[in-house]
């Protein structure tokens, strides 16, 4: 993330669920959160994800997403492809809803992206 987006993390004030582990080696700008999972990320009474941050959340949370169909019966798993989440492509490429909800998603981060004045982000569009 950007340094301005980890300084509106911690103006916002929420209280994080372990202290947050920053990277001393991040490139001038950027901030690098170590530590998975994400220090922000909480539960709700019901067992259900709910993060601490969401109004400020960072570009690339904004674009994240694996619309699982039912996340109490598969866990999360990342892998290192473009789409961050295993068997995204698979849920995209036979789900038109899901096509939809996440193009959705994906421009409504650059929407954001460019409303805070980036001009160069990483684009998550589909061919």
């Amino acid at each position: 993330m950007t340094s301005a987006e980890r300084e509106a993390i911690e103006a916002f004030g929420a209280t994080p669920m372990r202290p947050p582990v920053w990277a001393s080696d991040a490139p001038a700008g950027w901030a690098l959160l170590q530590g998975k999972p994400c220090p922000y990320l909480d539960r709700d009474e019901d067992g259900k994800a709910v993060c601490l941050v969401y109004e400020v959340r960072p570009f690339n949370c904004r674009r994240f997403g694996c619309f699982r169909p039912s996340p109490e019966l598969e866990p999360l798993e990342l892998d290192h492809s473009k789409l961050g989440c295993k068997n995204l492509s698979d849920r995209i490429a036979n789900s038109p809803e899901v096509l939809r909800a996440y193009r959705k998603m994906q421009r409504q981060a650059q929407e954001w992206a460019t409303a805070h004045g980036w001009k160069h982000f990483k684009s998550m569009k589909l061919s």
